[in-house]
Order: structure tokens, then sequence, then C-alpha cells
């Protein structure tokens, strides 16, 4: 049992930051075009749901047995609808390694996997899900008469608050995503604000398993970008998530080398099964700036990624920040 469950959180880990982890050949390419996840219509209830092949679906009322299958929509209707009207959450989401939200989620009644018979036996009037989710799990769901919202697009920070507000659409709380988007915003601003004096610019590079990294239009890039860093790979031309080449580290040079950690803190140096030979030549290991970072700010696609973004800030500009904003 211990041995599945530590699989499942390495295949989430692998499956959701960033493009989600997924390995990709080495190079630089442009990430797919794919459709757009479920739009929805109508002001108030009830509401019509139409997915990416023109289905519609109408939801009657206000929902109030609520299912969520990704993390980041565990975290969202946490902060927006609470235990009341949300039945069940991802087994993930009281897991502290990579969730943001584990006492809120201790009190959900149910801990779901992508198991179509355990979620149509909770007999929910609205299930989440999203684009990394197998096919045959969501038509197996669609079949059986079940509600769904499926997004698609998390890859930068305005994707995400876009997304906020689309859940927020469809559960009936308009209001309290625009305050959740606002408060992010707020917070965005502030380290702006503190890091506009700031004005060395760290050449980056996210290092994962596998020399994976991420490159323009990933989260991973906001978060380097708004933490006040330079993202390599994104110099280099890589668009999406792939994976490195001892050659393109040491022609990128980084000054600062970043990974994830299941570490509640961020922490110096990387894990030795990380600390590829290709490193040892760079600025950042000459120097010292090898950080690991807590992997739940960087698989998150909720609100949860402005804590990813101060604590990269912390990491590249410790010293320039608040006294509480130190490593």
């Amino acid at each position: 049992m211990k041995g599945t469950r530590l699989s499942g959180l390495l295949l989430a880990i692998a499956a959701t930051a960033l493009g989600f982890y997924v390995l990709w050949q080495a190079a630089s390419f442009p990430s797919p075009s794919m459709p757009q996840g479920t739009r929805v219509a109508g002001d108030g209830f009830p509401k019509v749901l139409i997915d990416q092949t023109g289905r519609r679906v109408v939801l009657p009322q206000k929902p109030t047995r609520i299912v969520s299958v990704t993390l980041a929509t565990d975290e969202i209707l946490l902060a927006l609808v609470g235990p009341p009207r949300l039945l069940g959450v991802t087994y993930l989401a009281d897991d502290e390694r990579v969730s943001n939200m584990t006492q809120e989620a201790a009190a959900i009644p149910h801990k779901v996997r992508a198991d179509p018979e355990q979620i149509i036996a909770l007999q929910p009037d609205l299930v989440f899900v999203a684009s990394f989710l197998r096919g045959e799990f969501i038509r197996l769901l669609q079949a059986a008469g079940v509600v769904l919202f499926q997004f698609q697009e998390y890859d930068s920070i305005a994707e995400i608050q876009q997304n906020i507000r689309l859940i927020g659409e469809v559960v009936g709380e308009e209001t309290r995503a625009e305050a959740l988007i606002a408060a992010m915003h707020a917070r965005l601003w502030a380290l702006a604000e503190q890091l506009r004096p700031v004005r060395d610019r760290p050449r980056v590079l996210y290092w994962g398993s596998h020399g994976y990294t991420a490159g323009r239009m990933t989260s991973m890039d906001d978060l380097i970008t708004y933490a006040g860093g330079e993202n390599l790979a994104a110099t280099y031309g890589i668009i999406g998530p792939a994976n490195l080449s001892a050659e393109q580290v040491l022609a990128m040079n980084p000054q600062v080398i970043i990974s994830g950690s299941l570490d509640r803190d961020a922490r110096y140096g990387l894990p030795a099964t990380l600390m590829h030979s290709a490193l040892q030549g760079t600025d950042a290991v000459q120097h010292g700036r090898v950080y690991t970072i807590p992997s739940r700010y960087l698989v998150t696609i909720s609100q949860f990624i402005v804590d990813g973004v101060e604590a990269f800030a912390r990491v590249l500009h410790g010293t320039a920040l608040d006294p509480g904003g130190q490593l």
C-alpha cells in the first residue's frame, strides 16, 4: 500500500508541474496547439457547460455535491466553496509534500483518484477534471451522465487566474473568485515594488530529473520572471518543457540553479541524484547559488503559485527584500 501511494505521488509530481513534468526530447520546439477547456454560458442558474467537442450539459442550480479530481481544483475549490459543498478532493490534497491546503482538505469526507466507479458512486452534481487526465476516464464519466468541467490552459499566472474566474462562475461564487484573484494581484504588485530598486536579474536555470527544465509558455517561466530573474531556458528559445544536454547547460552558464524538493522549506544545494557533472563548471555551483524550493510551490497551478513566486524571490534577492524575505 505504501509503495502504491509513493508511486501515485511520484506520478502526480511527474504529471503536474509546468506542462506537468512530462519528459520531452531535448531540443527547442513549440508546444502543440490544444483545444480550450469547458466554456460556460448563462448568467446565474441554470448554466450551460460546453466542452471542446461542442457537447452541451445543463447545470440546473448551484452545485452542492462537488468532486475535484485534480490538485489544482482541490486548492481553488477549498478556497471558494469549502467543506459544505465539496464532497471529494484528490488523495494528494492532504499530503503536505505537494498540497498547499492540507488542513482544509482534512475536513473533506472523500479522497478520490481518477477512478470512474469511485466517483460515480458518490453521486456528484459536478466533477472538475483537467486535460492531463486520460480520455477514457473522462468518457466513462460522461457516459454515466456526470456533469464535468474540464480546464485546459494553465501555463501562466494569467491563465491560472482565468481558471479561478471560470471555476467561480461555475459554482456560483464569482465574488469570492474575484477576491482571490485580487489578492494574488496585490501580492505580486507588492513584490514588484520591493524588487523595483533591484537592478540584478540573475540568470536562472530550473533543473529537474533527467535534465528537465521549462521555457516560455510555462508557469515556471512566470515564477522566475515575476521573482525578478531571467529564465535561461526561455532566453535560449525553449518553448514548453524540455530536457537539456550537458552542452546546453554549460552554454547557458546559469548564475542560479533551482530545483524542487519534498522538504517544507527552501534549502541550499541539490540532492545528490540531481547534481549532474555538467553543473560543476557553472557560475551557480562555483558561487554556491544552488537551491531547492518546496515542490508544492512548483506543482501548483492554483492561487498558491504566488507563494512560489515569493519563494523564488527570497532565493534570488533575499538580502534585498524585507527582513521576512530571507531564505
